[in-house]
């Protein structure tokens, strides 16, 4: 009795039934969630990269307590200096900050993996700060948080306000007193001074729209917090600084100047901070305030020139 020939699509289902059995999902979900053969691919790669990550760092630290053990032995070990970290739990600073992340249908896979990254230095930003601002995330769901737990097993661990909830549910006393602010570079507000960000503490709600600035949506964030009646604002951008490209900023560098504003730092300076060197056209006058600022800085810290 002769066998049917196989053909290219029964190869192509039985290569995709493979990975499918390797990542330890089912036929019904990749059916389900659409997944394609280069999906699959990329996702167990993925999951090797992380395996080869976790064994690497479980060598790395073998090799650490070899060689900690040989200096203690040859009494040569030298006291640990412990870094002092703030939990954000505990922070004096209650600025909350959130990113909203209900933006999945204005993005591609490609822009959902950048936005992402972008999370991941806000983080890492705020996980390293003197005083951590209240960070939030918001609708937690869906293919973002697919994403984020692909890319990050250990995302459920980390110290941040996790929330599977719209903003608007999570912060409905905020919104109810006025005091949700959502930012949006097409709003006609500009937001106040750094000093009075920090007096206020956690009074207010800062929600940054989770859209990658490479997928620029003109106009929605505005749009949003309109239709729901809420506050919004602007960055002091023309205020402080002046940028050769476009005023629509990275989430991760919104962030970040939010949480020296939460930390009472001026705008001038902190957007001299964070903004990187080439989006900045640097004039005389701006030239002039960094050179002042230094000079501050050496006079606060008792350093002077001879």
């Amino acid at each position: 009795m002769e066998t049917e020939p196989i053909t290219d699509g029964d190869k192509g289902k039985l290569r995709m039934k493979v990975l499918a059995d390797q990542l330890g999902i089912s036929m019904d979900e990749v059916t389900e969630k659409n997944y394609s053969k280069k999906q699959l691919k990329r996702m167990m790669r993925d999951k090797m990269y992380h395996q080869q990550k976790i064994a690497k760092r479980q060598i790395q630290k073998v090799k650490k307590k070899l060689k900690r053990q040989d200096l203690k032995q040859q009494n040569l070990l030298k006291p640990k200096k412990k870094d002092i970290r703030v939990s954000m739990y505990s922070s004096p600073n209650q600025v909350k900050v959130a990113i909203d992340l209900s933006f999945n249908q204005h993005m591609g896979e490609k822009e959902l993996r950048k936005l992402f990254k972008q999370i991941q230095r806000c983080y890492s930003c705020n996980r390293r700060s003197p005083a951590p601002c209240q960070f939030y995330l918001t609708s937690v769901t869906g293919q973002t948080a697919d994403i984020i737990n692909e890319k990050q097993p250990g995302f459920r661990n980390w110290e941040i306000h996790q929330e599977e909830k719209h903003f608007l549910e999570v912060f409905k006393d905020h919104r109810e007193k006025g005091t949700l602010v959502f930012l949006s570079p097409n709003s006609p507000n500009v937001l106040p001074d750094a000093t009075e960000i920090q007096r206020r503490n956690g009074d207010y709600v800062y929600m940054i729209g989770g859209l990658v600035d490479h997928n620029v949506q003109k106009g929605l964030t505005l749009k949003i917090a309109e239709e729901n009646g809420i506050q919004h604002a602007r960055l002091p951008i023309d205020q402080c600084i002046q940028l050769f490209t476009s005023h629509v900023l990275s989430v991760n560098h919104v962030f970040e100047l939010m949480l020296s504003a939460s930390q009472g730092l001026p705008w001038s300076e902190a957007f001299l901070q964070i903004i990187p060197q080439r989006k900045q056209n640097r004039s005389k006058e701006v030239l002039a305030l960094i050179e002042s600022n230094k000079l501050k800085k050496k006079e606060e810290e008792g350093i002077v020139d001879t």
